[in-house]
């Protein structure tokens, strides 16, 4: 989730394995839930706008090109614009 979530702008990242920490984030998001709105929205336009099916499409495009070219398959990661 982190290459989609950034925290406290379009979600709330909490750390594995932390049930606390969880417990802290959904209470905060039950106490402000006009800002837990935000980030909803924030989310869904980040999503609409970074993962849809022709980005997908161009990205496999690309790795497909650099394969068939002579790249060594599984020597570059597919990046995603907008991951950190």
């Amino acid at each position: 989730m982190r290459e989609t979530i950034i925290d406290g702008v379009n979600g709330i990242l909490v750390p594995k394995r932390r049930p606390e920490a969880l417990g802290r984030a959904l209470s905060r998001m039950l106490e402000k839930p006009e800002w837990a709105r935000t980030l909803g929205e924030r989310a869904r336009a980040y999503v609409v706008e970074k993962w849809n099916w022709e980005r997908a499409v161009e990205r496999v495009e690309t790795c497909l090109a650099e394969v068939a070219n002579g790249a060594k398959a599984g020597s570059r990661r597919l990046e995603f614009e907008g991951t950190p």
